[in-house]
């Protein structure tokens, strides 16, 4: 009776994995999709990256806005390193309708600003392409 029941709970845990797993994407070049919108903004173009975030983001901030709201990070200077710490995939995040997404955390050093977190928050569209929908360094 006891191996029935551990292999019950074995054929249980292997089904809440894969209903778990089934509920949201997971992405292994995720830190590729980040570090192409941050480019951009490293650049010094921020419009141009609005142009590239998710519908979601444009919906809820207007590309002049957006500018502004980046303007600030020209004092950091230009980006010297950028580790990836960690990813987190989800399906729902607060303030947002549900969808795919993924928050993607640096280590980053800057020329005016050491020990910085680097935050990206991408989307994934119905055409299946992540886009950025958020981005802040602290």
């Amino acid at each position: 009776m006891r191996h029935y029941n551990l292999l019950l709970l074995a054929i249980f845990l292997i089904v809440s994995a894969t209903v778990s797993a089934a509920s949201f994407v997971i992405d292994t070049d995720i830190d590729s999709h980040a570090r192409a919108w941050i480019s951009v903004i490293d650049s010094g173009n921020p419009g141009a990256a609005w142009e590239n975030s998710s519908a979601l983001m444009k919906q809820r901030i207007t590309k002049e806005d957006w500018e502004k709201a980046t303007q600030p990070l020209a004092a950091f200077g230009s980006v010297l390193s950028r580790t990836l710490t960690t990813v987190t995939f989800s399906v729902k995040l607060q303030g947002m309708p549900d969808g795919h997404y993924a928050v993607i955390n640096y280590s980053s050093i800057f020329n005016n600003k050491d020990n910085a977190v680097e935050s990206v928050i991408l989307r994934r569209e119905e055409d299946n392409t992540w886009r950025g929908i958020g981005y802040l360094v602290q």
